[in-house]
């Protein structure tokens, strides 16, 4: 028989027994165990070995008993927060695990108290909101409030994309109301922002359904503000035109505020589909035969063409409409002066300018001389009948187009040959100037794109001769 080591006290001599017996006999290890709950019932060592000789085990449900005691007793505190960090880290991944599953095996009230200590005992301000996120999840009863107020006024939030993730995208969700409207519309606010920066963001990709989400936090304001169910509807607003009509019968409501957030909303999302369609394409002014009299169109009767046509005219409408008055035309630049990302800086604002036929505002400046303006510029000066600068834009622009390899089909040559002449098309043209052109296509088996950029080129004096 062994000597028992006198430099060990009772409680530590049967844990060690219990310890060694465990690596071959697990049976007698708890033995050893039982003997020591029963013998030392409040001591805190005993009772945390034995709960982790049950984790060691596998055993989940001896093993949420023990840490439920332990809990309890509120003996040793300190040496359980590592163990109550653990669980924490556990409930907030989407593995399962075995500290998980031990959790759900606590009874409410003991649950509660680890994760309140969990909280309580978090020094950083990041933790301390995740974890009071996960507390509330939990226990959605307790109200959000508090962790509202200390996320929107987090000095980081700003300049932390983290907090600003951790407020819109799982504290939100978790709002059934909010007592302070004022508090709310700062929330509203902070989505849109969030959101609006988030879709522009080339590295992120991991929330699905951003914009039903923001719709989801204007229908909590729209709740708890008496507004129209409609607005906040994300299906409804799928269906552009319908969408903007009810917008439009807000336009003269004395509180603006559902107009400007449904309305913002809206015109971000109007945009960034607008953006994300048309590529490198660019809106310009249909060209027209300049002897044929334009026909008589009133403002609503504008038509855009193209990829992108009904994500623009939503987006320019409603831009229309947050301008339409005062009030409204106030708060909306309030608003967006609040947004990190404004979208309608970079090409709107210009293409809404030749949209409604602004074209002062929307002719590019002198300085700016890259394709797009020069074919802008094109654009404009021969809807406004400047045909010498037109024709100068198009001389300036052709240095720019990329070329364009491969040549022309000998059927697709004839077919072009019977082409030439349309309707009306000779007319008024010099014999001379027409020969040439089709003598050049006839010859060449060139690129079309190429041997028109070619052509103009070389006659580059005539055509500024016929301007």
């Amino acid at each position: 028989m062994p000597a028992i080591d006198s430099a060990l006290s009772d409680e530590d001599y049967i844990i060690s027994k219990a310890k060694d017996a465990q690596k071959y006999n697990i049976h007698s290890a708890k033995a050893w165990m039982l003997t020591a709950k029963t013998l030392f019932p409040t001591n805190f060592k005993i009772q945390f070995e034995a709960y982790l000789m049950e984790k060691q085990s596998g055993n989940v449900q001896e093993a949420a008993e023990c840490f439920s005691s332990l809990m309890k007793s509120r003996q040793n505190l300190p040496s359980l927060l590592p163990e109550i960090s653990a669980i924490a880290n556990a409930l907030r991944s989407s593995e399962g695990s075995f500290l998980s599953q031990m959790f759900d095996n606590i009874c409410p009230d003991i649950q509660l108290t680890i994760l309140k200590t969990s909280v309580e005992n978090s020094d950083d301000t990041m933790e301390h909101c995740r974890l009071l996120v996960l507390l509330l999840k939990k226990f959605p009863q307790l109200g959000v409030d508090s962790l509202v107020k200390t996320l929107i006024n987090a000095e980081k939030f700003f300049y932390d994309n983290r907090y600003a993730r951790l407020l819109v995208v799982e504290t939100l969700p978790l709002l059934s109301s909010l007592e302070s409207p004022r508090l709310l519309q700062r929330l509203v606010i902070k989505a849109i922002d969030f959101y609006n920066s988030y879709v522009y963001d080339e590295n992120e990709h991991d929330i699905t359904d951003p914009w039903q989400r923001l719709f989801g936090v204007l229908d909590l304001m729209g709740r708890q503000l008496g507004w129209d169910s409609f607005f906040v509807n994300y299906s409804n607003s799928l269906n552009k035109e319908t969408y903007f009509q009810k917008l439009l019968s807000l336009r003269n409501s004395e509180d603006c505020r559902q107009l400007l957030y449904c309305g913002t909303t809206f015109f971000l999302r109007s945009l960034y589909e607008h953006k994300s369609l048309k590529g490198n394409h660019i809106l310009v002014e249909a060209l027209s035969d300049p002897e044929v009299a334009p026909s008589k169109r009133r403002k609503g009767d504008l038509e855009v063409t193209g990829i992108s046509s009904h994500q623009f005219q939503a987006a320019a409408n409603c831009w229309e409409l947050l301008h339409s008055n005062d009030l409204i035309s106030r708060e909306f630049t309030k608003l967006a002066n609040q947004l990190q990302t404004k979208p309608w800086a970079e090409g709107f604002a210009d293409e809404f300018a030749l949209y409604r036929g602004k074209y002062e505002e929307a002719m590019p400046q002198a300085t700016i001389t890259n394709l797009t303006a020069s074919i802008v510029r094109v654009s404009i000066n021969y809807f406004q009948k400047n045909y010498t600068a037109c024709v100068e834009s198009i001389l300036a622009a052709l240095p720019q187009l990329p070329n364009v390899e491969g040549i022309l089909e000998p059927e697709l040559i004839v077919g072009g040959q019977r082409r030439i002449g349309t309707r009306g098309a000779d007319k008024g043209v010099k014999e001379d100037f027409k020969q040439a052109m089709k003598a050049q296509v006839a010859r060449s088996n060139e690129s079309v794109l190429n041997l028109m950029i070619h052509f103009i080129t070389s006659e580059r004096a005539f055509f500024l001769q016929l301007a």
